[in-house]
């Protein structure tokens, strides 16, 4: 949006209790920052799909388009905070969110089972 002059940062210049949220697929900079975010990507590069289904089947995606989903709800989170803010303060806030950041999130549990079971076979 920012090249179109309706980015945060100009628009909030007009009204600093602007509210904005803005979703892409892979975040506003870094490598993939002009790719499009698809969530059957997203599940695949995130690392969500090697986790979805037995140890004896390949990766697959989920049922839903789950991504999208979380970054909604993310988003969602992230505009009522943003609009508590606004009432408390008067200033405006951006949200930035990425679907791939989203699904990474929703990893934790993954990823600090893993951290577990490395140290604990370190112990071993």
């Amino acid at each position: 949006m920012d090249p179109l002059d309706i980015g945060y940062k100009e628009l909030s210049r007009y009204n600093p209790k602007l509210v904005y949220c803005s979703i892409t697929g892979f975040g506003e900079t870094g490598p993939y920052k002009d790719l499009p975010g698809y969530d059957f990507i997203i599940q695949g590069m995130s690392g969500l799909m090697p986790i979805t289904g037995d140890e004896h089947s390949p990766p697959f995606k989920t049922g839903v388009a789950i991504t999208d989903i979380l970054t909604e709800l993310y988003a969602s989170i992230g505009i009522q905070a943003a609009l508590l803010e606004k009432e408390r303060s008067g200033k405006g806030q951006k949200i930035d969110l990425s679907l791939y950041d989203c699904a990474v999130s929703s990893l934790v549990n993954v990823t600090s089972r893993f951290e577990n079971e490395s140290n604990y076979l370190k112990e071993r």
